[in-house]
């Protein structure tokens, strides 16, 4: 890693920040994810960049998985696949370079271990996986592009959708071969196979992408502790069948001292944090109550993301809650975390990962028995009146190849993912094992996924219809931009009409600068 400056194009530094770097977060409280990063106090370089605008960084130090594990038996598989056709071996050894956003210890425990199976059984095609921690989706993307244009990229990119969106339509994935792509659809349970569908270059939706080793959630829930919903006199397994019930019950599980100071909030919504997460909170909610956010028609990219269904939903699920019925207070803990501490009720809306993981890690004895997770749920979304049908999005991490490597390492690195793809003694160990879930039918079908609890789960998922939540190619921009806003308006900084339309055009200014599907 390099001491000297980092080097970023200002076309490609506005593009990928929209405002500033710094402004990826904004205040209130962070989830699960956000921990104190090992800082390197240096700045990085992408050799070859033009050198417009330096913008110093501290990252997280990466980790890069190397030889054998150590203290595991390791199960017998051979690292390759019947199901789909592998290159000849290469006459030179070449080293496959996969690059990860963010970390989640017990996947990356698992890559450890399908590195040493690959690696074993192909000594002149290496895999080496690198973690990076401590950066933004977004940056994230910008580092891998630009350590591409310099001949020192990733071989393999793992990344949020959202950012994924930006890579792909910027050039950088390649598309997969069609025998690929037929093991995807074979693979993939189709009631979530949008999520592997992203805009190219020209503004067509093809299979640019697989689902990843890790951050693939079905769908977003509403999370309820069903220990609390017994002390509201409600029976365990309590879904709201409208937002005047959410309200009513979140009321009864909040809980104040002597003082006046809130304790327990019933009912926790995102204000702070990541901004581009805060709009992707609300798009599921936006969309059960008949919101198209974004979407293509004439040649033109549309949005109605500052309607009247944007304002309803900010006023009482947003305002209200924090304001009028005092359910939650910005300046308390909140998310995932908190949720598992019981410092708050109800989670609206969130992903399955980041809620388990947070679960299983902090608390347990609480949530966890011999047959699995208990004592919390995953529910629809509330719509604003009975009867009407919740919808949600798909939230997947994937993988993609790089375009830009040589044809030799574009083969091989297609020849990893279908294995990956394929074998179970791979997905055991990355998804069954440690409870990491996916959307590989096979997974879904198999221990420990089969237990009444994910069984729910799914069922839920796949009541809401979930589409991929990627609605335009510049998504991750999007949402930082529209995040900003949105934050500002529950906050306060902001009255509700005049944040409403500079939501609307923070959203526009972004949607124009990719031309719309022709079709």
């Amino acid at each position: 890693m390099s001491k000297e400056e980092k080097k970023i194009n200002r076309r490609d530094y506005l593009k990928y920040t929209g405002a500033a770097i710094g402004g990826l977060v904004v205040g209130g409280a962070l989830g699960y994810l956000a921990k104190p990063a090992e800082v390197i106090k240096e700045t990085v370089t992408a050799p070859g960049a033009v050198s417009t605008v330096t913008v110093p960084t501290t990252i997280e130090r990466t980790i890069t998985i190397t030889g054998t594990p150590t203290t595991i038996t390791m199960p017998t598989t051979v690292a390759e696949t019947r199901e789909y056709t592998f290159p000849p071996e290469p006459k030179e050894p070449i080293k496959l370079s996969v690059w990860l956003w963010g970390t989640f210890a017990p996947a990356i425990d698992a890559l450890n271990k399908i590195a040493y199976i690959w690696n074993r059984d192909h000594p002149k095609v290496q895999i080496e996986f690198v973690p990076v921690a401590g950066l933004s989706s977004l940056e994230f993307t910008l580092k891998c592009e630009q350590a591409t244009q310099a001949g020192e990229g990733p071989d393999i990119i793992h990344n949020e959708d959202y950012a994924m969106a930006s890579l792909v339509y910027d050039g950088y994935a390649e598309l997969l071969p069609s025998e690929l792509q037929d093991l995807a659809k074979k693979y993939i349970h189709p009631s979530f196979i949008d999520a592997v569908y992203f805009w190219g270059p020209d503004v067509v939706r093809r299979m640019y992408v697989l689902p990843g080793a890790y951050g693939v959630n079905p769908t977003k829930h509403t999370w309820i502790n069903d220990y609390h919903v017994e002390e509201a006199g409600l029976k365990a397994g309590w879904n709201p069948s409208d937002w005047d019930e959410l309200i009513q019950v979140a009321q009864k599980m909040t809980k104040y001292d002597s003082a006046g100071n809130l304790v327990r909030s019933g009912l926790f919504v995102r204000v702070g944090g990541h901004v581009a997460g805060i709009f992707d909170k609300i798009t599921v909610l936006l969309r059960t109550e008949g919101a198209r956010i974004i979407w293509a028609e004439g040649g033109e990219w549309k949005t109605d993301i500052d309607s009247d269904i944007t304002r309803k939903v900010i006023q009482r699920l947003y305002l209200d809650v924090i304001y009028k019925y005092r359910i939650y207070d910005p300046g308390f803990p909140g998310d995932v975390d908190a949720f598992a501490k019981e410092l708050v009720s109800i989670v609206h809306p969130r992903e399955l990962r980041e809620t388990v993981m947070s679960i299983r890690t902090v608390n347990p004895a609480r949530f966890f028995g011999p047959e699995g997770p208990k004592g919390f749920h995953g529910a629809p979304h509330p719509p604003e009146s009975k009867g009407t049908k919740s919808l949600s999005y798909i939230d997947a991490h994937s993988w993609c190849v790089n375009s830009k490597i040589p044809e030799q390492k574009k083969k091989w690195a297609f020849a990893f993912l279908a294995w990956y793809m394929t074998d179970s003694v791979v997905k055991g160990l990355l998804f069954n094992a440690i409870g990491n879930m996916t959307i590989f039918r096979d997974v879904m079908e198999s221990s420990p996924f089969t237990n009444p609890w994910y069984q729910e789960m799914l069922r839920v998922s796949m009541s809401m219809d979930p589409k991929s939540r990627v609605l335009h190619p510049m998504m991750a921009q999007i949402g930082n931009a529209g995040g900003t806003v949105l934050s500002r308006i529950y906050l306060r900084e902001v009255d509700l009409d005049k944040g409403l339309r500079e939501l609307g055009a923070a959203v526009r200014d972004v949607m124009k600068q990719a031309p719309a599907p022709k079709s």
